[in-house]
């Protein structure tokens, strides 16, 4: 019974850091398009501006996306496919400046189904362009986190 407690807390731990992706990469001389303001309905008028798409893939639940940037960047999410002449289609969520500031960029919360997504990280005006590091987040359900919490109990009450 006390093997169960403990090894579930693992298991769990290693779905969430399996959900945890990490890449960098440079908007410099990358293709440019005309991007949306955050989640839309709007376009820009400030553009066009450098981009760069990454494709992932994401199991369903809840994700915080986090962008830093040597630039003055922009953020935006889209579902099952990206298309820099339609920038409205597929767009889920979209953000300019994170909680760092200018050359942060963060969106919270972005919901998914599971599949395809792509984020595509842009400058905010024309001109804006450099590199860059994302990081995506699988946010825990609340259910997760408390068995990772009874798990430590478990595991710290074996030990006394």
């Amino acid at each position: 019974m006390k093997k169960i407690a403990i090894v579930t807390p693992v298991l769990l731990v290693g779905v969430a850091m399996a959900q945890t992706q990490s890449y960098s990469g440079s908007t410099i001389g990358g293709p440019t398009w005309d991007r949306p303001i955050g989640a839309g309905p709007s376009i820009s008028g400030l553009g066009p501006v450098a981009y760069h798409a990454e494709t992932v893939s994401l199991i369903a639940g809840t994700y915080d996306i986090y962008s830093d940037q040597d630039f003055d960047g922009y953020l935006h999410l889209y579902a099952d496919s990206f298309n820099p002449a339609d920038q409205l289609t597929n767009l889920l969520a979209g953000n300019d400046d994170g909680a760092g500031g200018v050359g942060t960029s963060e969106i919270f919360g972005a919901a998914v189904a599971g599949g395809t997504y792509i984020v595509v990280t842009s400058g905010y005006q024309a001109g804006d362009q450099g590199n860059f590091s994302n990081r995506i987040v699988l946010v825990p359900t609340p259910a997760s986190a408390a068995l990772l919490g009874l798990g430590g109990v478990v595991a710290l009450r074996r030990r006394r």
